[in-house]
């Protein structure tokens, strides 16, 4: 078997021991609107994520139509409909945070969701709501742990796309409270910082990830 030594001063109240385990590599497609035209490569990947319904003032709050996984070719069961407030190319924070205040339209638009991801094509879906009041947060977070409790109950997963943080120690993460998104959510899903300086050897983005990987396993 395995042993661990150690030479202490005084016995510890708590010892626990951890070991990471490797996990096998995942593959993300992002599919373009048009996905009658794209075919799923042949071999493995783990999931196709395809633009979805907006956020919407109508419609009980989403408009648009999901692309349909027949349209993707060989991605039944792979296939994450992403859920955003991205109208016509504009960021509608406020039909995000009108829908998070109230926990009425909050809990409808879980039923919702189900709905749409209900077809067993569906894997799962991809919450992407850009720029929350950040005052939202703890109503945010209570929506992403009662979305993924109610997708995971019908052995469907759920993916969360947080804003880019700002630099601090810590950093600031506005309205995504990581930890707890992490904790309730299959994947959190965090974006490439924009300035090609982030990335040099100690630059931001090492600096994040080193951070991020401590808030979210």
């Amino acid at each position: 078997g395995l042993y661990a030594y150690a030479q202490l001063d005084a016995l510890p109240q708590l010892l626990v021991l951890t070991q990471s385990q490797g996990s096998a590599p995942r593959l993300s497609l992002g599919a373009p609107a048009d996905a009658a035209l794209v075919t799923a490569p042949k071999g493995e990947f783990s999931y196709a994520t395809v633009p979805g319904p907006v956020l919407s003032s109508e419609n009980n709050g989403l408009g648009g139509k999901p692309i349909e996984a027949s349209q993707l070719a060989d991605a039944k069961g792979k296939l994450l409909v992403s859920i955003s407030n991205v109208v016509e190319g504009v960021v509608r924070s406020d039909l995000a945070d009108n829908l998070l205040a109230n926990e009425g339209m909050r809990q409808a638009h879980i039923q919702q969701i189900l709905t749409l991801v209900g077809p067993a094509a569906y894997a799962g879906v991809e919450i992407a709501y850009s720029g929350i009041d950040p005052a939202l947060r703890v109503d945010f977070t209570t929506f992403v742990q009662d979305l993924a409790q109610a997708l995971h109950g019908v052995n469907k997963a759920l993916a969360v796309r947080v804003d880019e943080p700002k630099i601090g120690n810590p950093w600031d993460t506005g309205a995504y409270d990581w930890r707890a998104i992490g904790q309730a959510a299959d994947w959190v899903r965090i974006p490439a910082m924009a300035d090609p300086a982030a990335y040099a050897p100690g630059g931001d983005m090492d600096v994040l990830l080193d951070w991020a990987t401590g808030e979210v396993e």
